[in-house]
């Protein structure tokens, strides 16, 4: 079952720290992935911290497509965000999965993930500074710009582990490769859409003088970006 958001409740794991109190049946002990069979030979606690990162990085991505699919008004950018917000969804299954297979918890939260879902709070939060404003191309600016934010570091988390493939045992290797597989394709998708559609919104604005008057924005501007994001 995919978990988008790891609490006690959904039983999570973590490690205890001195800013962290854990209840003893959900700590993680030092050295607890040590013998994880899928990881034989390699940093078993790094490796287990790095996925953790991963699969919160996309927890957090899921629940920004969310927020922003649901606020912006330009019926092609739902459309992406809604696409794109589904496809993490299974990304976070796939991860789960991965995880599973070398013999982790997928529900166990790093450090570095707790850091990563600070960073990723604050990057959502931005996006409500100009709720309410007129200028609406701005508005959506700014949510496509956290987007842009959060898939390059979604496209780079799985450009580094393609690179660590052949580090994994043979086995394992080709589990984390399937996993690879199924997701880098998605990832460039993601990154050069949302690249190519900043360009295309911010030549928008950059030629419009309709673009800063409090007036005529609202319709002539919504029209005018009705079929700019295809």
């Amino acid at each position: 079952m995919t978990t988008t958001s790891p609490m006690f409740h959904t039983d999570a794991t973590t490690k205890a720290l001195p800013t962290v109190t854990v209840q003893p049946e959900r700590a993680c002990a030092p050295g607890a992935f040590d013998d994880a069979p899928g990881l034989a030979g390699m940093n078993a606690a790094f490796m287990a911290d790095l996925l953790s990162d991963m699969t919160m990085h996309e927890r957090c991505g899921f629940h920004l497509y969310r927020s922003v699919s649901g606020r912006t008004q330009n019926a092609m950018l739902r459309w992406r965000y809604e696409t794109f917000g589904e496809q993490t969804f299974q990304h976070i299954g796939i991860l789960e999965n991965l995880a599973a297979q070398l013999g982790l918890d997928p529900l166990y939260v790093s450090p570095a993930a707790r850091a990563t879902e600070k960073m990723a709070t604050g990057l959502l939060e931005s996006t409500f500074m100009l709720e309410g404003s007129i200028d609406i191309l701005t508005q959506e600016l700014v949510m496509l710009d956290a987007v842009l934010l959060a898939e390059a570091r979604d496209h780079a988390n799985w450009s580094g582990l393609a690179t660590l493939v052949p580090m994994f045992p043979k086995v394992s290797s080709e589990v984390v490769q399937a996993a690879v597989d199924q997701v880098e394709a998605q990832e460039d998708e993601h990154l050069g859409w949302v690249k190519s559609t900043r360009t295309k919104m911010i030549g928008l604005q950059a030629k419009s003088s309709a673009a800063s008057t409090a007036i005529a924005v609202t319709e002539d501007l919504m029209a005018r970006v009705k079929n700019l994001f295809d």
